[in-house]
């Protein structure tokens, strides 16, 4: 079979749009009998993945399989496409965290025998695509070309990526939708659960849930780093400076997490940052921390790009008034008292517990923190809320209703069972991610316009069936099992 032509003169011009290549990979149009790496080595492609029209690799949830029968490891992540192997380090990819996932590298051409390396130092294997072509390129380029058309293969890959999935289009009724919903989140929320009560015996009440709650704070970019913090400063040794007022407490507390995290390793240069105020408050906490006789630091990595908005120092400011705002109750107290107060069959539900959870959170106006992102940032003329109505319903997700239905088991208390539950579908989604924007899409939620699971349930239930379905298979809707369920009739 004849290979791909090389591109005139080299020239980057010569070649049609990338496109094309992600149309040559996603439909599998070249010979995969006795697949090898361009470093030599046994290739199967079981799934090549999702493609995805924004940033980051091209391709996301591929699985392929490396090495031979004997030696071979199964590799799950992203794919990310280029005309030449040398478009990885054109792109700046090897700096950049988020392609950090790909496990493979498909080139149409391998112009350089550098090898590929991801961010975090890991060597990506390579598939060279022009040797296995079974057509020229420009014939391929011209398939389905019109007068209108230009690019036909672009017009290939749109409607690749409009088809729902087989979930989609097998779906019977609304109702055995929300059904499989339904019990995607609740296990979702239960495996949580009974991941902290196996954790129960190893701790107090109270630091577990003080543990939980830094983790969610963290985000996925700070998430393990926030929850080592959690375990270098227990509640129990913060509780009676957190008492004091907090012109004592805020710097001993913040000057201690800062450090921990390495925030106070590079103030900004005062021409840099636009508050001297913030910058004297910082260099006032690095002095407090120098002076600690013990500096023990988190060894968890973090995340070097996030947005504004989820700055570690913005959250662990945060934290710290909402210690302070719980102290004179305790945490684990102030949050059941909170559900007592909460009644499963009022209307209002959803409003009541935002309303409580808001306040348990809110900072004072005179925080300094609450004017910029972080200390490199200008302020704003107006107030930034340390934690967003978001983020808020994150920590509910993540942190507090695993925590308490953990606890109501634990106690074999079953009305507070009954509440969380009614909580978790009443409290209204957070915001949409890839994966939950993937799974309406996939399973064309859009015929059901009074069905859109925006609560935080019905979108932690999605994430569930992406993880279940989506995320562990082997060869794509063909061989997924969601269909089935969601051709049974409804039994209820």
């Amino acid at each position: 079979m004849p290979p791909a032509p090389p591109p005139e003169g080299g020239s980057p011009s010569a070649l049609p749009h990338e496109d094309l290549l992600q149309l040559i990979w996603s439909e599998q149009r070249f010979r995969q009998d006795a697949l090898q790496t361009t470093e030599g080595q046994p290739l199967l492609i079981e799934f090549p993945g999702w493609r995805v029209s924004s940033g980051g690799p091209d391709f996301t949830e591929a699985r392929v399989v490396l090495g031979s029968s004997e030696d071979a490891v199964a590799l799950f992540g992203a794919v990310e496409v280029h005309w030449r192997s040398s478009g990885w380090y054109a792109h700046r990819h090897h700096e950049n965290p988020a392609y950090n996932s790909v496990v493979l590298h498909v080139v149409l051409y391998q112009d350089s025998a550098r090898e590929i390396r991801r961010e975090d130092g890991r060597v990506v294997p390579q598939l060279e695509l022009a040797p296995l072509l079974g057509e020229p390129l420009p014939e391929i380029a011209e398939q389905g070309r019109s007068e209108a058309s230009a690019a036909p293969w672009r017009q290939r890959l749109e409607v690749q990526d409009e088809l729902p999935g087989r979930c989609g289009v097998m779906l019977a009724s609304e109702t055995a939708l929300r059904r499989v919903v339904a019990h995607a989140a609740e296990q979702r929320l239960l495996a949580k659960a009974e991941a902290l009560r196996v954790r129960w015996p190893q701790q107090p009440e109270e630091e577990l849930l003080f543990q939980q709650l830094f983790k969610a704070l963290g985000q996925t970019a700070h998430a393990a780093a926030f929850e080592e913090l959690a375990q270098l400063y227990p509640l129990r040794v913060l509780e009676q400076t957190i008492r004091q007022p907090w012109r004592s407490s805020r710097p001993q507390v913040l000057s201690s997490w800062f450090g921990a995290l390495g925030l106070l390793d590079r103030i900004p240069e005062e021409p840099k940052n636009p508050d001297p105020t913030l910058r004297r408050e910082l260099l006032h906490w690095k002095a407090l921390w120098e002076d600690r006789p013990e500096r023990s630091r988190v060894q968890a990595p973090r995340q070097k790009r996030y947005r504004p908005q989820h700055a570690p120092e913005r959250r662990l400011l945060a934290m710290y008034h909402h210690l302070q705002c719980t102290s004179s109750t305790g945490l684990l107290r102030t949050w059941l008292e909170l559900l007592i107060h909460l009644n499963p069959d009022d209307p209002q539900l959803r409003q009541e517990a935002l309303r409580r959870t808001e306040l348990l959170w809110e900072a004072p106006e005179w925080e300094i923190w609450k004017s910029c992102w972080h200390a490199g940032t200008s302020p704003h003329s107006r107030g930034l809320s340390l934690m967003g109505a978001d983020r808020l319903l994150v920590l509910w997700a993540n942190a507090l209703l695993p925590f308490f239905l953990a606890y109501a088991r634990r106690h074999e208390d079953r009305a507070l069972e009954q509440l969380l539950f009614r909580i978790f579908m009443a409290l209204p989604g957070e915001a949409v991610n890839q994966k939950i924007r993937f799974m309406q899409h996939r399973l064309s939620l859009s015929r059901f316009p009074q069905a859109r699971f925006n609560s935080l349930g019905g979108r932690q239930g999605l994430l569930q069936l992406h993880r279940d379905f989506c995320h562990n298979f082997h060869q794509g809707c063909g061989r997924c099992g969601l269909p089935e369920l969601l051709e049974e009739p409804d039994l209820s």
